[in-house]
Formats: C-alpha cells, structure tokens, sequence
C-alpha cells in the first residue's frame, strides 16, 4: 500500500502592510535545518518556507528590524509543527 501525500499547510502574514505567504516545512527538509549552524537557522528555515534561496533570505534578514524577522520565523515553526524541536535564536532543541 503507498503512503498518502499529505498536501503542506500554508499560511500568510503581514510584514510591514505587505503580505507574504509562506508554507511549512517538510519532514524531509527539516532534517536541513537541523543541520544548519546557529548562524544559517534562520535564512534555511525562510528559504525553505518561501522557495527563495538562502541568500535572498540570509540578505533579508541582513536587513530586517529583529521583531519582524522572528514574527516571519515563528510563523512558519509553528505552522510546521516544530515548535518543539527548533527555538529561534538558539542551537540548542527545547527540552
């Protein structure tokens, strides 16, 4: 019997009276942001999230106010169901 696919949630968000849509992440592709340094976190979770490259999201977050950047990453950990697994701005899995 084959496994079912399971469509992805998505979701959108309003940063800055702009709204930006975002989708959660795989089971497959979480295991890439287990593997990225505390420095790369944040631009593989977007990129992954939006289909953008990680420069565009490492280039965004280069230039984006902390709060909005947390409130984008927050929404798609969520979404994804890894809130227990991944705590932004930390190396470290929630105990």
């Amino acid at each position: 019997m084959p496994l079912p696919v399971i469509p992805l949630a998505t979701g959108e968000i309003d940063l800055a009276g702009q709204k930006v849509q975002y989708r959660a992440i795989s089971a497959a592709a979480a295991f890439k942001i287990d593997a990225a340094s505390r420095a790369t976190r944040g631009a593989v979770i977007i990129a992954l999230a939006l289909d953008i490259s990680e420069d565009e999201a490492q280039a965004w977050l280069e230039a984006t106010p902390m709060d909005a950047a947390t409130e984008l990453l927050t929404a798609i950990v969520e979404l994804s169901g890894l809130e227990d697994e991944i705590t932004i701005g930390s190396d470290d899995p929630k105990e």
